[in-house]
């Protein structure tokens, strides 16, 4: 697993579940994740669940992960969304954008002052259609 997964494990396992940065809406993109994440695992969700939403950031979302949270635009969600839809596919650009979204819909939740965070940014995406697979697994596929 690499470096920087573990380390936000760790720090996402060893939050508060009120978050300070997130509160008073300052930090970054990253420190709102790692909140988002503690407060995940408050509420009983599977490690791995966290683990993967880092790794999205990590991966699909680098350029904002230092980002202070208020500096996040509508038009950079959506060019960001159709830049990951481009270069890694449409369900990819869906969930790093969804992994955002609740994020940020957490921040909005938790800060004190309800002006200091405007509306969630990906509001003004439009999510690329996704099909469900049609495959059948037979259960003599799952040995």
């Amino acid at each position: 697993m690499p470096e920087k997964l573990t380390e936000a494990r760790v720090k996402a396992l060893a939050f508060d579940v009120k978050p300070a940065v997130v509160r008073d809406a300052k930090g970054t993109v990253r420190r709102m994740f790692e909140e988002y994440g503690a407060d995940m695992l408050a509420r009983g969700c599977v490690e791995r669940s966290v683990t993967d939403m880092m790794e999205r950031l990590d991966r699909y979302l680098p350029k904002w992960a230092d980002t202070p949270i208020t500096e996040v635009k509508r038009s950079a969600a959506r060019e960001e969304h159709r830049r990951i839809t481009d270069k890694h596919g449409a369900t990819t650009a869906n969930k790093a954008m969804r992994d955002f979204r609740a994020a940020y819909n957490f921040a909005l939740k938790v800060v004190d002052d309800p002006d200091a965070l405007p509306g969630n940014p990906v509001a003004a995406v439009t999510f690329n259609k996704e099909r469900a697979s049609n495959r059948v697994i037979m259960p003599e596929d799952l040995a």
